[in-house]
C-alpha cells in the first residue's frame, strides 16, 4: 500500500527567487516565504486517496452516492422534478497541493456536462464543447472527509472567484472523467499548478474560452 504521507515543498521547476512584484498571489507567496510560513497545519484526511502524487493527494468524490446522502439527511433539497431527473455534475475531485500557495492547500475540480436540459439554457463558449470544468481553491477549514461521505457539500466550500474554468470537447462522459483524473494527477505531481499565478499553464492546455477578453 502506498505511503500517504503528504509531500510538501514546491516542485524543483518552481524553486526560484521570488521578488515582491506582480500579482497579489506572488506577493503573498514571497512574503510568506520570507516570514518562514509553514504548511504543517494541513488537516489529515482519513479517507484513502484515489491518487497519490509527488507533491500531494487527490480524492474522487462519488457524487451520486454523496448526493443521495445529502438529500436523505436534508442537507440539500431538490427543486422540482427537473433537478431529480437531470444532474449535470459528472465528476468532482478534491486535491491537496500545498506547494501551490502558502494559504490554500486544497483545490476543487468540478466537471459538468453541457448536454441540454429541458427548460434550461446551456451557455456554450467553445464551438462543439461537450463538457465544462471549474477549478477553485477550497476553504482550508473544509472537512474533506465529510464532503467525501456526503455529510457536507464540497462545492459550498469553494472560494470565489474561480481559479479557472474552461469548456472542452470529449467523446463522452467517461472520456471527460478520465481527462479530469489526469488533470488531478498533474496537479498533485506538480506539473500543473492550480494557483492563479499559473493560469497560463491552464490556458495553454485548455484554451481561454471562459475567460474575460
Amino acid at each position: 500500500m502506498p505511503d500517504e504521507t503528504l509531500p510538501t515543498g514546491p516542485p524543483p521547476s518552481q524553486v526560484a527567487a521570488l521578488a515582491i512584484v506582480g500579482t497579489g498571489g506572488e506577493n503573498m507567496r514571497a512574503l510568506a516565504s520570507m516570514a518562514g510560513a509553514r504548511r504543517d497545519n494541513i488537516p489529515k484526511v482519513k479517507t484513502s486517496a484515489d491518487e497519490i502524487g509527488i507533491h500531494g493527494r487527490a480524492w474522487s468524490l462519488d457524487w451520486p452516492k454523496a448526493k443521495a446522502r445529502l438529500i436523505e439527511t436534508g442537507v440539500i433539497t431538490l427543486r422540482g422534478e427537473r433537478e431529480a431527473d437531470h444532474d449535470s455534475t459528472k465528476a468532482i475531485w478534491i486535491m491537496q497541493a500545498p506547494y501551490a500557495h502558502p494559504l490554500w492547500h486544497s483545490y476543487l475540480l468540478v466537471l459538468i456536462s453541457l448536454e441540454p436540459i429541458p427548460g434550461t439554457k446551456t451557455m456554450v463558449y467553445k464551438l462543439g464543447a461537450t463538457h465544462e470544468f471549474w477549478l477553485a481553491a477550497l476553504d482550508p477549514n473544509a472537512d474533506v472527509d465529510a464532503c467525501l461521505r456526503g455529510d457536507a457539500v464540497a462545492s459550498a466550500h469553494m472560494l470565489r472567484p474561480l481559479n479557472f474554468a474552461a469548456q472542452i470537447i470529449c467523446r463522452d462522459d467517461a472520456d471527460a472523467r478520465e481527462r479530469m483524473r489526469l488533470v488531478a494527477k498533474d496537479v498533485i505531481d506538480g506539473s500543473l499548478n492550480p494557483d492563479t499565478d499559473f493560469t497560463q499553464q491552464w490556458v495553454a492546455r485548455f484554451g481561454d474560452s471562459m475567460m474575460r477578453k
